[in-house]
């Protein structure tokens, strides 16, 4: 595109060296303007291209959230929107350059303004839907980042949960996958994740007679918050029996907390509020998961062998 701009300016030097007709040179002077300010425009738009580009390489895929995965999609389909604006925007300003080269050519003042008006009302079009469509991606590319470390941060509590955990690694230890029966401390047996998280909780527990920990228990926000505080505690307490029938000695178990909503493995908004109606139900559902969980807090680990 630059090349063929520079081509038409030299023609029409060439076309004002000859020195029939009227003077035109104010109406050139203004299509130089035009043309150098609109091209300095366009480099600026397809650094943004790039920048929004590399902004979108870096959401995670959200699989498992339909909705998410569908903005995403959404999304992308919205740069490469903006990238053939960007190159529409180009030929724009070739053809105008060519048409105002016809009209200059003539030397006549009025032919000049025309091309000049008409120049002038398809390169603003041209950069006004430009610049509509990347105020529009860049408010989606920062909604969808912010999105994103959400779901990059439930990926990371489920990990870590559903990874191998060490009696000789002392720290907090999550369960997210340990289910009880709905507004109850009892366990829900009937979950295929219950019996087997449990079996993993007693592994760690009780795998010397070293180790020492506390007991955590942990809400979402949903629901009454003093409820959610009783909940926690109790259902902290369930995992304290239940291991003291299960090979693991009561000097071990330092105390059991109840947390409610307090400590929240990933940050969570407050139930109806705006930002919880506005979110993916998706992924409000998926935070609310990771968060009514049970932890035990390794104070003094097994030994290394």
């Amino acid at each position: 595109m630059k090349k063929l701009l520079v081509g038409i300016s030299l023609a029409l030097s060439m076309v004002m060296a000859s020195g029939c007709g009227e003077d035109v040179s104010a109406q050139l002077a203004a299509w130089n303007a035009l043309k150098d300010g609109s091209m300095e425009r366009i480099a600026g738009f397809r650094g943004q291209l790039e920048t929004l580009t590399e902004t979108f390489g870096g959401l995670p895929s959200f699989e498992g959230f339909e909705g998410l995965a569908a903005r995403r999609t959404a999304l992308e389909g919205k740069i490469t929107a903006l990238r053939e604006l960007i190159s529409g925007a180009e030929g724009t300003l070739t053809s105008q350059g060519e048409a105002m080269m016809a009209a200059l050519a003539k030397k006549k003042i009025a032919d000049a303004n025309t091309a000049m008006s008409s120049a002038e009302g398809a390169i603003d079009g041209a950069m006004s839907s430009i610049t509509e469509s990347i105020a529009d991606i860049t408010s989606d590319s920062e909604q969808m980042t912010s999105l994103g470390a959400l779901v990059t941060s439930i990926t990371e509590v489920q990990g870590r949960a559903a990874g191998e955990h060490l009696a000789t690694t002392a720290g907090v230890h999550d369960f997210l996958d340990i289910d009880f029966q709905s507004n109850s401390a009892e366990f829900d047996m009937a979950s295929e994740n219950t019996g087997p998280a449990l079996e993993r909780l007693v592994a760690l527990a009780s795998a010397c007679d070293e180790s020492r920990f506390s007991i955590h228990g942990h809400a979402s926000k949903e629901g009454n918050a003093e409820r959610n505080q009783t909940l926690s505690e109790q259902r902290a307490q369930a995992i304290r029996a239940y291991l003291l029938t299960h090979d693991v000695e009561e000097e071990q178990i330092t105390g059991t907390v109840g947390h409610g909503s307090a400590d929240s493995a990933v940050a969570e908004p407050e139930p109806e509020s705006a930002e919880a109606t506005a979110m993916d139900a998706g992924l409000l559902e998926a935070i609310r998961n990771v968060n009514r969980r049970v932890s035990i807090n390794i104070e003094t680990a097994c030994p290394a062998a």
